[in-house]
């Protein structure tokens, strides 16, 4: 009888989910990056935990970014500074020290929880006005019903 290891890998292979050229296809782009339909594109992200992306930030160049990335090949040393910063744009959206950046994201956090204590508020003030019966009765009902 056959092991369910080996009924997986002809099954997964017959169904091209794996075989020796998907086993290929998942290690490694070998210099160049797939382009598929079906989601497996890497994409572009900036964040600190990846700093190297698969892909550059702009993938179409204009002619004054074409022309910079030919002066790029030669000696570093006459690109000025400006220069240098256009081709770091190029391949990248932000730099580190915009990644650390602090957001003002902690006020709208704040913001909404403030809203539903607010709302909790409102509602056991209400219950406890106009309900039919409190927490306590209810309790008391509970307990003594037996």
């Amino acid at each position: 009888m056959m092991s369910l290891r080996v009924m997986r890998s002809s099954l997964l292979s017959r169904v091209k989910l794996l075989g020796i050229a998907g086993v290929r296809a998942a290690h490694g782009h070998e210099g160049h990056v797939s382009h598929h339909p079906d989601g497996s594109e890497p994409l572009y992200y900036d964040h600190r935990a990846f700093p190297l992306p698969d892909i550059p930030f702009r993938k179409e160049l204009s002619s004054h970014q074409t022309a910079l990335k030919e002066k790029e090949r030669g000696a570093w040393k006459q690109l000025s500074q400006e220069d240098k910063i256009a081709l770091y744009r190029i391949k990248f959206d932000q730099s580190y020290a915009e990644m650390n950046k602090p957001s003002n994201e902690w006020k709208t956090v704040f913001g909404g929880i403030f809203i539903l204590f607010g709302i909790t508020g409102f509602v056991v003030w209400w219950q406890s006005v106009y309900g039919e019966c409190g927490y306590r009765e209810v309790l008391w009902l509970t307990i003594f019903s037996l």
